[in-house]
């Protein structure tokens, strides 16, 4: 899902990027009066309305991304836990090759 969450976000940061880049273009086209300029009235409306989406989905994303950050610092302590039993019950083996054995019946 982390995977998943950074994509999306990538691509809602690039059509931003992108609708920010295309409203700069037209004002710079733009002669006269701005307010004049029906297309850029109209693309200012639809570039309002996309920005808004994309922002809805950006923190959406950010809470997801936040939600699985806790999930993942929930089982650290476990996961040092296990390892630290692992590699010492595997160094037990040097001592006797019984608990190499006992091993395989834990796997």
């Amino acid at each position: 899902e982390t995977g998943r969450v950074h994509g999306e976000s990538n691509d809602n940061k690039t059509k931003k990027k992108s609708i920010e880049q295309n409203i700069l273009q037209l004002l710079k086209q733009s002669k006269g009066n701005i307010l004049d300029d029906e297309v850029l009235i109209k693309s200012l409306t639809e570039s309002k309305v996309t920005s808004e989406e994309i922002e809805s989905r950006l923190r959406a994303a950010q809470i997801t991304q936040d939600r699985i950050n806790n999930s993942r610092t929930n089982y650290e302590s476990v996961a040092s836990l296990t390892s630290t039993f692992y590699f010492t019950i595997l160094k037990l083996s040097v001592l006797d090759p019984m608990y190499y054995l006992s091993l395989i019946h834990i796997s």
